[in-house]
């Protein structure tokens, strides 16, 4: 009984968060992100996806709910619901411990970071599988949902004190990275520095997790490179 409640206490801690899209419209998922790349699948109007990441909201990495067919699709073949208000329960450090311990995760590092997007938290652990003990927590500000957070696992490789994206008209301070493009960095920034979206708590990004610029100072100089990101 003791492990059954405990399965059932492990479910509702931290729920997975899923982006469920519409296909409004016939379409043609690609092998990359051109109407000239190889053609995955084709996709009758009707038919439900899930939106994995996306390429400047004009291109999605999709998985077709009813084939797992995976492949880019254009943006305006896609009807994407608004953002979900986040889960405003708080957890406590134990509940957090009992979910990382019993997930079996590990880490390269004494280190284990778990990104919950439901309700825009990231949790910073330190130990070793098995016995994780919660140490830090921080309000995030994850992606919407035409420019998601990936959700997985993940191992921070590589950081700087700064970046500017043209493309994307800002920046961040004390930046990391777990998965190509995608950090977490601090608020948004212009090109000066300036704070331009201060924006926690909810999702605002283009797919990075924003924290606060104290936060990310820390999670900059004491979450080492090789550390388990879990994004869920």
């Amino acid at each position: 009984m003791k492990n059954v409640l405990l399965a059932a206490l492990i479910l509702i801690i931290i729920q997975p968060q899923c982006i469920i899209a519409d296909i409004k419209s016939d379409a043609t998922l690609h092998a990359d992100k051109s109407e000239k790349s190889a053609e995955e699948a084709k996709v009758e109007a009707g038919k439900k996806a899930e939106i994995l990441r996306d390429y400047s909201e004009e291109w999605y990495y999709v998985r077709l709910l009813d084939s797992d067919a995976v492949g880019w699709v254009r943006r305006n073949a896609l009807s994407i619901p608004p953002d979900a208000q986040p889960e405003e329960s708080v957890l406590s450090d134990a509940e957090l411990e009992i979910y990382a311990n019993n997930m079996n995760y590990d880490s390269e590092t004494s280190n284990l970071v778990i990104a919950d997007l439901w309700r825009q938290y990231v949790y910073i652990f330190e130990g070793g599988k098995g016995n994780w003990k919660a140490v830090y927590r921080m309000r995030i500000s994850s992606g919407r949902n035409v420019s998601p957070t990936p959700t997985g696992e993940f191992t921070l490789r590589e950081r700087g004190d700064w970046f500017y994206s043209s493309r994307l008209g800002s920046g961040g301070m004390y930046w990391v990275r777990f998965d190509g493009a995608y950090l977490f960095h601090s608020v948004a920034m212009d090109k000066d520095k300036n704070i331009i979206d201060q924006t926690i708590g909810r999702r605002a990004s283009n797919g990075c997790i924003r924290l606060s610029v104290n936060d990310a100072k820390w999670f900059y100089k004491n979450v080492p490179d090789g550390s388990k990101v879990v994004i869920i």
